[in-house]
């Protein structure tokens, strides 16, 4: 038996079709679109993967070793620099961009400038900024604005404290898929790098930079 569709409800959902068609293109629903990045990002769901973010403020003695342990596992992080970092160490900088480490500014009560000066020196700016998680919210209310992600550490490795095999004991039982790991660049963590590698790669998990996390395929959220 066939049935006969009603006008008035064709009527209704092709208004509504047009309806959703005009709303996602005015600017009040790109505003609306956008409005994810206004709030941090602690944890992402990526099950297979987990990132992991170096911050350097200002002391880069140690990270010409961490560059080096990374190459050598085939490992990308993310290195959340500072200004005072990329204005003195601007070579270094480029070498970090140039192995295919992710970049992010480190949030200091601001990021503007920071990500205009990292811009400068690699060519490309950052997507997303990193801030301390008491800070986080405030700096994603700002970032926001700027359309840039504020990525805030699921887990702290402590990296200045105890030996490598501390800091790789504390890697190994905090990692899980869509964790952010934050660390300092320091000697500690340059060693502890191999055993990380390891014992993560057991877990059947990846470390990839924490922009592919944040990102699907085709580029969006």
């Amino acid at each position: 038996m066939k049935t006969r569709s009603c006008p008035a409800v064709n009527i209704t959902i092709a208004a509504l079709a047009v309806f959703m068609c005009v709303a996602l293109a005015s600017p009040v629903a790109v505003t609306a679109l956008k409005t994810g990045r206004a709030v941090p990002v602690y944890r992402t769901g990526d099950l297979g993967r987990l990132a992991l973010v170096i911050t350097v403020e200002w002391d880069a003695s140690p990270l010409p070793d961490l560059l080096d342990a990374l190459f050598r596992l085939g490992v990308q992080a993310t290195f959340a620099l500072g200004r005072e970092f990329v204005e003195a160490e601007p070579e270094l900088t480029r070498r970090i961009a140039a192995e295919g480490h992710g970049i992010a500014a480190l949030w200091e009560g601001g990021a503007e400038e920071t990500v205009s000066i990292i811009e400068s020196v690699t060519g490309s700016a950052p997507t997303a900024v990193f801030a301390e998680r008491e800070d986080a919210p405030a700096a994603a209310r700002a970032c926001a604005k700027s359309g840039l992600y504020t990525v805030c550490a699921t887990v702290g490795l402590r990296s200045g404290e105890g030996t490598a095999a501390d800091i790789a004991k504390r890697a190994e039982s905090a990692a899980a898929g869509g964790v952010i790991f934050a660390a300092q660049p320091t000697r500690g963590l340059a060693e502890a790098l191999p055993l990380i590698a390891e014992k993560i790669k057991n877990m059947g998990l990846d470390i990839v930079p924490v922009h592919k996390m944040l990102y699907n395929n085709n580029g969006s959220i």
